[in-house]
C-alpha cells in the first residue's frame, strides 16, 4: 500500500537545505522491495513505527508504503511532520545499511477506465482521460491559463468558470493553434491540442527565454527554467471567470508528463528538498539524507531503544495551484538495516584457532609449529548496572557520563584457559582489544602457570568498568563492545601423534560461559621393514620423507632421515596433515634397495588413531660362486679339450 496525497504525497523523508530545480530523470522506474518477514511497519498518531519483532535475524528490508499514510484535501502551504521510530523487540543489533535508502515517486492505479498513458521523468505512467470523456485522470494536471495560452488571443468572457471552460477546452485552444500554424487541415481542434499544444509551449519559451531566465533555446520543456514552468502552470486570472479548466484534466502528453514532472521537482519537498531529488544518488539531498541516517540509525544509536528520525513534508504555497485540484500524486520510502550481531545481556566467549585468513574449531599441525588462538568475548549491557555516580542524593536521579567521575565501581571479567602440555604458551604473543583498541598490560592481570607433565593454567582478568572510564567504549556499545584475545603456543618438538585440547571459558559478575574447545591434531608415520620370503624385520634400512613445491620439486628444508630399528620399525611423530613422499636411500646389508617413491597422505579422517603405517618388503642380493658358475667351467674345459683333440687329427691327416 502507497502514499497517496490529494496534492501533497504525505511527504517522505527527510533532511536537506536548499530547494533547486535538478533536472532528474530516470530510465527506470524506482523498485521499493517488499518488506521483510519479522518487520511491521504501523502508523501511530502521526508516527511511523518500524518495529523488529522478535525472532527477526539477517538483514532487513523496510518499506514505509506499508504504514498507508494518507494525506486528502490538502491545500498550497499545508505540510506535514512525522518522525519514523525503530523499535527493535529482537535478539539482534540492526544499524542503516549505508546506500539503502531509496525515496521517490510510486506507481498510481486510477480508478476510471476512460484513459490513455505517456510516461514521466521516472518512468511512471501519467493517465489522461479521453477527451469525449468528462472526467479527471488523479495524476494529472488540469490546463491553465497561462503567458502562452493568453499570446494566442483567446476571448476569455467575463461569464464565469464555465465560459473559462470553453476558452481552455480543446476545442478553444487547438481552433487558436490552428490560427498559429499548427496542425493540419484534417485533423480536427480538439486534436491539434492533444499533438500540438506542447510543441507550441515548446517554441513560445524559445521566443521568449530571456523573459523566464533562460540563456538560449532548448530541446524539450523539462529542459525550460523552473520560472516557465512556474508560470505555465500558474492559473493567471485574465478576469472574473475561473483561472483553470475545471472539468477535465489537461490532454496534450507532453504538458501532462510536464505537470508531473513540475509537481516532484518543485511544488513538493522533503526538508527543503524537491522530492525528485532523493531519487538520483548523485545529488545533494540523497547523500545528505544517506549521511543522517547513517549516524541516526548507527548500530550504536539503534541499541538503546527506540531512535527516530524527523521529517517534514511541504506543498510549495506561491506556486502550486488550482491547477492541481483534486490530483493524486503517489510516493513511498524504502532502506534496509543490516543485522550486526547478536545483543548480548551477559559475556559471550567463543575460541577459534587462526589457520590462515580463516577462524576454525580444529587444525593440524606438525611438531614445532606455532598454533594461534583467538578468544572473543563482548561487554555485557548489564555493565550499566556496575556503574555509579560518585555521590547520590536520593530521590535526585544521577546521569552519568564520561565527565561525571566514577566511585570505584568494578566489573570483573577473567579469561580461563586451560592449555594441553604438548602446547606451550607464548606469553610474549598474547595481545588484548576492545572495541578495536589495544588494551596495555596496566590495565589487565594475567597469571600463567605450569607444571611439568601438567596443563598451562592461563587467567587474564580485565575491569570493564575502568575500560569504560578510559573511553574504550561507550555506554551504547553496551551488548556489542567486543573484547579479544589473541595469543599462540608451539606443538612440542617431541609431540606424539593424537588430538590436543585447548579449553577456555569466561568468569564474570554472577556467573561464567559454558567452555570452548578448539583441537589441534598431529600424526605419525610409521614404517615396517621386512624380509619379503621371511617376513623377518629388518633393521638398519634408511628413508627420506619428504614434500614437494607445487612445480614438483623436492622441498630441501622438508627432508626427514628415516632409519628401521632392530623390530623393523622406522617411526616418526610430529607430522602435519599433508601430503608427503618416502623413499628409501640405503637397504639393510644383503638386500637390494628399491627405487620406487611412494606417495603419503596424512589427514584426520584418513587415519587410524592419528597412525599412517607403511610396509617396505626388500629382496635378498644374489650369491656370487656355486654350482652355477662349476657347470659353466666343467663345459668350457669340454669343448676345449674337444677342440684340441680334433686339431690333432687334423694335423695327423695332413701328414699321411
Amino acid at each position: 500500500m502507497k502514499k497517496v496525497l490529494s496534492i501533497l504525497l504525505a511527504a517522505l523523508m527527510i533532511f536537506g537545505l536548499t530547494v533547486n530545480a535538478f533536472a532528474v530523470q530516470l530510465e527506470t522506474p524506482p523498485q521499493y522491495p517488499e518488506t521483510s518477514e519479522g518487520v511491521d511497519v504501523v502508523l501511530v498518531d502521526d508516527e511511523i513505527q518500524v518495529i523488529i519483532n522478535e525472532g527477526a535475524t539477517g538483514d532487513l528490508n523496510v518499506n514505509l508504503g506499508d504504514a498507508s499514510i494518507k494525506q486528502e484535501n490538502a491545500v498550497p502551504g499545508d505540510w506535514t511532520d512525522f518522525p519514523i521510530t525503530i523499535i527493535n523487540n529482537s535478539s539482534k543489533n540492526y544499524a542503516y545499511q549505508d546506500g539503502s535508502i531509496l525515496l521517490g515517486t510510486a506507481p498510481y492505479t486510477p480508478e476510471s477506465e476512460y484513459y490513455d498513458t505517456v510516461k514521466a521523468f521516472d518512468q511512471l505512467d501519467v493517465y489522461l482521460v479521453h477527451a469525449t470523456k468528462n472526467e479527471f485522470a488523479g495524476n494529472n494536471v488540469r490546463r491553465s491559463c497561462n503567458d502562452a495560452i493568453a499570446a494566442l488571443d483567446i476571448d476569455f468572457g467575463y461569464g464565469g468558470v464555465s465560459e473559462m471552460d470553453k476558452a481552455l477546452s480543446d476545442a478553444t485552444i487547438g481552433s487558436a493553434l490552428r490560427q498559429a500554424g499548427y496542425g493540419s487541415e484534417d485533423m480536427s481542434d480538439a486534436d491539434i491540442t492533444v499533438a500540438c499544444l506542447g510543441t507550441y509551449y515548446l517554441d513560445f519559451y524559445n521566443d521568449h527565454y530571456a523573459t523566464y531566465g533562460g540563456d538560449q533555446p532548448v530541446a524539450s520543456l523539462e529542459d525550460t527554467t523552473m520560472a516557465y514552468m512556474v508560470n505555465l502552470f500558474s492559473c493567471k486570472n485574465p478576469g472574473r471567470g475561473g483561472q483553470h479548466n475545471e472539468m477535465g484534466a489537461e490532454t496534450n502528453p507532453q504538458v501532462a508528463a510536464l505537470g508531473y514532472y513540475y509537481f516532484y521537482h518543485h511544488l513538493l519537498t522533503v526538508n527543503d528538498y524537491p522530492l525528485a531529488e532523493y531519487m538520483d544518488p548523485d545529488t545533494e539531498a540523497w547523500k545528505t539524507l544517506n549521511q543522517e541516517l547513517s549516524h541516526t540509525w548507527s548500530a550504536a544509536n539503534l541499541q538503546e531503544g527506540q531512535t527516530s528520525v524527523q521529517m517534514k513534508g511541504v506543498l510549495n504555497g506561491p506556486d502550486t495551484c488550482n491547477c492541481y485540484q483534486g490530483t493524486a500524486f503517489e510516493s513511498n520510502c524504502s532502506f534496509t538495516l543490516t543485522d550486526t550481531g547478536s545483543k548480548t545481556s551477559y559475556p559471550g566467549l567463543e575460541k577459534k584457532i587462526q589457520s590462515g585468513e580463516e577462524l576454525v574449531d580444529a587444525d593440524t599441525v606438525a611438531a614445532g609449529d606455532q598454533v594461534d588462538f583467538v578468544l572473543t568475548s563482548n561487554v555485557p549491557e548489564d555493565l550499566t548496572n556496575y556503574l555509579e555516580p560518585a555521590e547520590v542524593d536520593p530521590p535526585e536521579v544521577s546521569i552519568l557520563s564520561h565527565n561525571s567521575p566514577l566511585n570505584g565501581g568494578t566489573y570483573l571479567l577473567t579469561f580461563e584457559d586451560r592449555m594441553d602440555p604438548q602446547l606451550i604458551f607464548n606469553e610474549d604473543s598474547l595481545k588484548v582489544t576492545v572495541n578495536g583498541k589495544d588494551v596495555p598490560s596496566n590495565l589487565y592481570t594475567l597469571k600463567s602457570t605450569v607444571a611439568e607433565g601438567q596443563q598451562t593454567i592461563i587467567s587474564l582478568t580485565l575491569d570493564l568498568v575502568k575500560l569504560y572510564d578510559a573511553e574504550y567504549f561507550t555506554q551504547a556499545e553496551f551488548g556489542t563492545a567486543p573484547i579479544v584475545l589473541t595469543y599462540s603456543a608451539t606443538a612440542a618438538t617431541d609431540i606424539t601423534a593424537g588430538t590436543y585440547h585447548n579449553t577456555a571459558w569466561v568468569e564474570y559478575e554472577g556467573g561464567k560461559t559454558e567452555k570452548d574447545i578448539v583441537q589441534v591434531d598431529t600424526f605419525q608415520l610409521s614404517v615396517f621393514k621386512y624380509d619379503q620370503e621371511t617376513n623377518a624385520p629388518l633393521p638398519g634400512a634408511e628413508f627420506e620423507l619428504y614434500q614437494k613445491d607445487a612445480e614438483g620439486n623436492v622441498i630441501e628444508s622438508s627432508i626427514i632421515k628415516l632409519t628401521s630399528g632392530s623390530d623393523g620399525y622406522a617411526i616418526r611423530d610430529g607430522l602435519d596433515a599433508g601430503t608427503y613422499y618416502l623413499k628409501e636411500t640405503k637397504a639393510p646389508e644383503g638386500y637390494v634397495a628399491s627405487d620406487k617413491e611412494l606417495t603419503v597422505v596424512i589427514s584426520v579422517k584418513d587415519t587410524t588413531d592419528h597412525v599412517v603405517s607403511v610396509q617396505f618388503a626388500n629382496a635378498l642380493i644374489p650369491h656370487t660362486g656355486g654350482s652355477g658358475t662349476v657347470v659353466y667351467t666343467v663345459v668350457g674345459i669340454a669343448i676345449l679339450a674337444a677342440a684340441a683333440v680334433l686339431f690333432l687329427i687334423s694335423r695327423k691327416k695332413k701328414r699321411a
